[in-house]
């Protein structure tokens, strides 16, 4: 995106650069995963998570400890679907909160550090890897064919 694009001011948030960015990170998902999770796969595995409220996290002079509570994966599908099937009856800041959720979810499937308790059968995905360019001189397939 040029500079000229961007927010006039550094701490705007331009609501369709979020679109934007948003849109960016699940078609970066759905390269990954291809266009279906199963996330039945981690919800029988554990279909809860911890969610701190939207409140709490924002204030910052109270220990958010005591606000802890409990998401679920399940619930928020079933969201997702009522937002697809009535988009009119959305209240914005649960709706938001529940693609919090999945989009946490997808983080969490995607996040390929070591020793991160995931579902069985589940493996991290590698971050992708560039196709390799056939005129590239480091490949030493072509290096030792331009010797021969």
């Amino acid at each position: 995106m040029a500079a000229a694009e961007r927010s006039p001011r550094p701490h705007q948030l331009d609501l369709e650069h979020l679109r934007t960015a948003l849109n960016g990170v699940v078609d970066l998902a759905i390269e990954r995963f291809g266009a279906r999770l199963d996330v039945d796969a981690v919800a029988s595995y554990n279909d809860y998570y911890w969610h701190l409220p939207v409140d709490t996290a924002y204030a910052m002079d109270d220990d958010p400890g005591l606000h802890i509570d409990v998401g679920q994966s399940s619930d928020d599908l079933q969201e997702l679907a009522e937002m697809i099937d009535q988009p009119h009856e959305q209240v914005l800041q649960h709706s938001v909160q529940h693609l919090v959720g999945l989009l946490n979810l997808v983080a969490f499937l995607d996040d390929p550090r070591p020793g991160r308790r995931r579902p069985p059968g589940t493996t991290p995905t590698p971050l992708p890897v560039p196709p390799e360019d056939p005129e590239d001189p480091e490949d030493p397939e072509d290096t030792e064919a331009a010797n021969d």
